[in-house]
Formats: structure tokens, sequence, C-alpha cells
């Protein structure tokens, strides 16, 4: 039994595969792990860098503006008031009295158009052929009324001598009256066929500029014709008049009687705060309104600027006890929205070098333009805008180009 086991196992000892002996591991190079392990923490930091930059390390960005010293007395504030850019008569509909096709519109809404430009053409085809038939009719008339006018001459010469009868006579006299009123009727349908012509062109007849286009290139004017909203059957443009811009405001009742006309005024677009037009007073509707309990008035604006004051921005308008006037004293104005207060603390964010800095002032008078600043700023000082909650002290920003 021992040696029957004994044979087995050599049977099996035979039939195991023989594996060859492993090469002994090289070991590692301890200066290549410290390579690798310091690329990969620089990796690893530069990464963290790139975050933090773009994120946490990101100066804040910030709206600006620079202080300027003014020399002479700023007008007081009488009250302030918001409203929109409007023109005298406020907006002029465009059209036409006659019905046709568009074939030349060669203008775009925002486009400044002059006096007698052209705005719109309608096919005239048909026209034209009117007024042609209308002076043949004319010629026509013209031709008979010259045959009747000399047949009476002629029977006039005769009829002393009793060669023709009073009935005759008179049939001829109003056979020329029929042919002179039919030419005149004639020439006023020629008047008319011409008024139709030029009417097919259609020219500004004010100096403006374009707010809406009803029309576009190939539409035909009919009065079944589909048509934009606000447009009537024959209405082609609305025109803005450029001549008299004026801002139109809604004061609060209560303090109507602090303004009257010719009142001096300033109005500040919100889209370019930085710009500021002079005007005055120059209507107070007479009627308020009642839901409101506001008065409408409006300021005419002395010298508009067509790409700041266009029609219905929205502007912030101020009323003045008077004019500025000149001085020698330098005045010191910091907007109302860089101004801030803490306790007894009035201050102002300024940017100097790169960096956000808490500056205390002195602040004087309100004025139209801003604040008074009696201490603490000078001239071409850079001051934040509207400063973010989460400005502080020697923070690194960023001016908002």
């Amino acid at each position: 039994m021992s040696a029957n086991a004994t044979a087995g196992n050599h049977d099996l000892d035979r039939l195991r595969i023989a594996r060859p002996p492993e090469p002994p591991r090289r070991a590692r190079n301890p200066i290549v792990s410290a390579t690798v392990t310091l690329l990969a923490a620089a990796i690893v930091g530069a990464v963290a860098y790139l975050v933090y930059v773009r994120t946490l390390g990101r100066p804040l960005t910030v709206q600006t503006i620079m202080v300027q010293a003014r020399h002479g007395a700023e007008p007081a504030v009488l009250l302030t008031g918001s409203g929109y850019i409007v023109t005298r008569h406020k907006y002029i509909t465009i059209g036409t009295k006659i019905l046709g096709q568009i074939v030349e519109e060669p203008i775009e809404e925002g486009q400044h158009v002059k006096k007698g430009d052209v705005l719109a053409r309608i096919d005239d085809r048909d026209y034209q052929a009117q007024l042609r038939q209308a002076i043949a009719v004319r010629d026509v008339a013209a031709a008979n009324l010259r045959l009747k006018l000399s047949r009476l001459d002629r029977l006039r010469k005769i009829k002393g001598t009793g060669g023709i009868s009073e009935d005759d006579f008179d049939t001829a006299v109003n056979g020329s009256d029929v042919a002179n009123a039919e030419i005149q009727r004639d020439a006023a349908a020629v008047d008319y066929a011409k008024f139709q012509v030029d009417q097919c062109t259609i020219s500004s007849p004010i100096n403006g500029i374009v707010l809406r286009k009803y029309r576009e290139l190939g539409d035909t004017i009919n009065f079944g014709g589909q048509i934009q909203a606000g447009g009537g059957a024959t209405d082609i443009v609305q025109l803005a008049d450029t001549e008299d811009m004026r801002a139109e405001v809604d004061i609060n009742e209560a303090e109507i009687a602090k303004v009257a006309m010719g009142t001096p005024a300033t109005v500040v677009p919100d889209a370019y705060p930085d710009r500021r037009f002079n005007a005055s007073l120059v209507k107070i509707y007479p009627e308020a309104d009642r839901q409101k309990g506001t008065v409408k008035i409006e300021v005419q604006i002395d010298k508009p600027d067509l790409k700041a004051t266009n029609p219905e921005i929205s502007v912030k308008v101020g009323f003045l006890d008077g004019q500025p006037t000149a001085g020698n004293e330098p005045l010191l104005i910091a907007p109302k929205d860089a101004v801030r207060a803490d306790g007894g603390e009035t201050y102002v964010w300024a940017v100097r070098g790169g960096l956000a800095r808490r500056v205390p002032i002195v602040r004087g008078r309100e004025v139209e333009a801003g604040v008074e600043v009696k201490q603490g700023l000078k001239d071409g000082d850079i001051l934040v805008l509207a400063p973010p909650a989460n400005l502080s002290d020697g923070l690194k920003v960023s001016v908002a180009r």
C-alpha cells in the first residue's frame, strides 16, 4: 500500500510544470521617486493656484469715476425726478394718400433723416398713365374752346348786319362758355393727376430720426392689407423730431410750487451717467394725475446729443435754484453713489495703487452733481461708484472698462 502511494507521488511529480525562477526585482531609484513626487506636487499646486486666481484670488471689479475740481458755485437742487426723453411734437406718423406697391424704402429704424429726404416710393406707373390721359383730355378741351371762340368772333361780326338771329348768337356764346368750363374742369383733373404722381414719393417733412417702419419693400398699401400694430392702413413710418428734444417728468403735486417756467435744470441719461445736459422748464401740463398725485412737466434740452438723448431713453432730471456762477475757489464734488456713512463717519472708497482704500471725508452741502467734499479728497482721486458690500480696505480691485 505504502509502495503504491510512493509510486503515485512520483508520477504526480513528473506531471508538474517547472517554472523558471523569477529574476530579482530592481530596487527603485530614490532620485526618480523624489522627482515624480515633486512633479505631482507642482501640478497640484499649479491647478490650485489657477483655481484660486480665477475664484477667490481674482481682483474685485468695480466701477469708478475721477474727482475733478470745479471752479464756481454749484446751485442747490430744488427737487429731482425721473422721466423719459421725448420731442416737442411727440412722434409724427408719415403716410400716403394713395394706394400701391412700395418699390423703394431707403430707411431703417434709428436712421437720422433730414427734411426732404425720401422715405419711400410707390409704383407710379398707373398714376403716370392717368396723368397722361388727363393731359390729353385737357388738350382736346382746349382745341374745342379755340374752335368755339373763333366761331363766336365770326358771328359777332355779322350779328350787326342781320345775318344771324339772336338765338343762334346766344347758342354760340353758350357753347364757348361751356367749352371754357370744360377746359377748367380738365385742367383741375390734370392737377389732381399730378398730385397723385407726387404722392408716390413720400419725403420727410422734418429733421428727425426713424422710430418705426410700418411697411417693408414690396408691401402693397391697400385698405384691406396687413399692417403692423399701431399703424394705419396707409401709414409708412414714424418719426421723432430732433430739432426740439425734451425730457418729460412726473413731479409730485406737493412740490410743483418749487418750480416755474424757465427754472434751470440738468438732464442725466441713465445709460450715460457721466453725461449731463443743461435744460430749462418750458411746459407744465394743466391737469394733474389724480391716481398718481403727480403733474407732468417738460424741460427743453439746450444742446442735445443724439447719441445719448434718444427718444424714450430714461433720464434723471434735477431742478436747480439758479445757474452755476464763476468763482476762484475750487470745488470737489463726489457722486452721491460714491458717498457712504457708517455711524457718525462719512467716507468714500478710493482706488490707489490698484487697492481699495477707505477714505474718511468731511462733506458739505448737497448740490445737483453730487455731494461737496470739503476735506479728505484731492483733484484727480479715483472713487468707487456704488461700492459692493464685500469691499474691504487694502483689497485688490480692477477697474471695469
